[in-house]
């Protein structure tokens, strides 16, 4: 027995993640879905644009889920760019942007297309919402996965790479219950610190124009 193999603890395995559960496996993101990118229909050609196809960018990767498009294509735009219409239920990462939105992970909840900033992950092999958990949960070691260079950015190569821990599919799904539940505590803890907030600004506006007095 190697010193390596040694502080292995039982019933785990040694695997490129580390020490592993003895049925879990380890998949290259490339191995388990459909990896690809969008693209921009030409801005000098007005018929492409303010359609009914929901067209994504990197600036709404910041929430974890996408329920709206801040700009919309037509069919005409989407046939003539590189462009792809994606189904409800795709993940996608940013590959570039300023600040924190390089590798921050997406999941459509509607069919929509991208631009060429965002890898779509068509999830064909395992739970996608358990892909979608360990994406973010890995979202900094992805990030320092970025070619270097005078921005950092990630490309598909280094996407389809991306390792990711496989338990059997009944504990993914148990794993995904149980950081569902915690996504919609925090959810309701952001909405209740929302309305506090206005409520607060409410009442700094009359305290400070006297419109409200102390006794």
């Amino acid at each position: 027995m190697t010193k390596q193999t040694q502080h292995i603890p039982a019933g785990y395995k040694l695997s490129p993640l580390g020490p592993i559960p003895e049925d879990w496996e380890v998949k290259r993101l490339g191995e388990i879905a459909e990896i690809g990118s969008g693209g921009t229909p030409s801005k000098s050609h007005s018929e492409y644009w303010n359609g009914n196809i929901p067209w994504v960018t990197t600036s709404l990767l910041n929430n974890p889920y996408i329920e709206i498009a801040e700009e919309y294509i037509t069919e005409e735009g989407l046939n003539n760019s590189s462009a792809k219409m994606l189904n409800k239920g795709v993940l996608l990462m940013a590959m570039y942007g300023q600040g924190q939105t390089r590798g921050k992970v997406s999941k459509l909840l509607i069919s929509a297309s991208t631009n060429q900033a965002c890898a779509y992950i068509d999830v064909h092999t395992g739970l996608v919402d358990y892909i979608h958990q360990n994406l973010i949960a890995n979202y900094e070691s992805i990030r320092n996965e970025s070619n270097d260079g005078n921005q950092k950015n990630l490309s598909l190569g280094i996407i389809s790479n991306i390792r990711i821990s496989f338990p059997p599919f009944p504990e993914q799904q148990r794993i995904v219950s149980v950081l569902s539940l915690w996504d919609t505590a925090i959810e309701k803890q952001t909405q209740l610190v929302e309305k506090l907030t206005l409520r607060k600004r409410g009442l700094m506006q009359k305290l400070l124009t006297g419109k409200k007095r102390l006794k």
